[in-house]
């Protein structure tokens, strides 16, 4: 995320000043809707601390620097993903005893984690001017597919569509009856999500018209 943000800064102090004035450079990120997505690596491939509720209070903190930093740039309005469910991904699940039982102990700290996580959010909107979210319960949508999945018309919530990048694997014959690529959702699953959100405000709060947000 790191890298991202001094793109980001870069963008915002060298690359938008040579057309824009100061002041429409402020208002144009003031106004600008920023997608924040980040944690699943984090706890995902540390296996060190995988389970820890120490550790995900720490990646919390990380996070909040992080949020300052954009909102100290001129950032006022974020959208939120919460993290997915990392230990009923297919590479955990294909390597548990029983075969496809989920990581109960990583998806703990991420459920930890995702609780912090909307509270930091409320806490930012209520200390900082012109702070405003959305807040997306990614975790509770793919959750839902993974239990329900017939009723999305996926018939595979197991097994990804792509096994890697070891040679002579195949691709699946129709990836959009997946719930998942590799260890990444489907282009399907991933229409059902922005649904979820953008149509039906089941995973999304509060629950606003995102293009009013814009």
């Amino acid at each position: 995320m790191d890298e991202q943000i001094n793109g980001f800064e870069r963008t915002i102090k060298e690359i938008l000043p040579k057309g824009l004035s100061k002041e429409a450079v402020e208002k144009h990120v003031s106004e600008s809707l920023f997608l924040v997505s980040s944690g699943v690596n984090d706890h995902f491939k540390n296996g060190t601390f995988r389970g820890s509720r120490k550790f995900a209070s720490y990646l919390i903190k990380e996070f909040k620097i992080r949020l300052l930093i954009l909102y100290n740039l001129g950032a006022r309005k974020f959208f939120v993903n919460n993290v997915p469910p990392a230990g009923c991904f297919p590479s955990i699940t294909l390597h548990s005893k029983p075969i496809g039982k989920c990581s109960e102990k990583m998806n703990k700290q991420i459920s930890f984690y995702n609780k912090k996580l909307l509270i930091l959010l409320h806490e930012l909107q209520t200390q900082l001017p012109g702070f405003t979210f959305v807040h997306s319960d990614l975790n509770k949508s793919i959750m839902e597919i993974s239990e329900n999945p017939h009723k999305y018309g996926i018939v595979e919530a197991s097994k990804p569509c792509c096994l890697g990048n070891i040679n002579g694997n195949d691709l699946c014959a129709n990836r959009n009856t997946y719930l998942f690529f590799d260890d990444h959702p489907t282009e399907r699953v991933n229409q059902i999500y922005a649904k979820k959100c953008f149509i039906d405000h089941a995973i999304c709060t509060p629950r606003i018209n995102i293009r009013r947000f814009l």
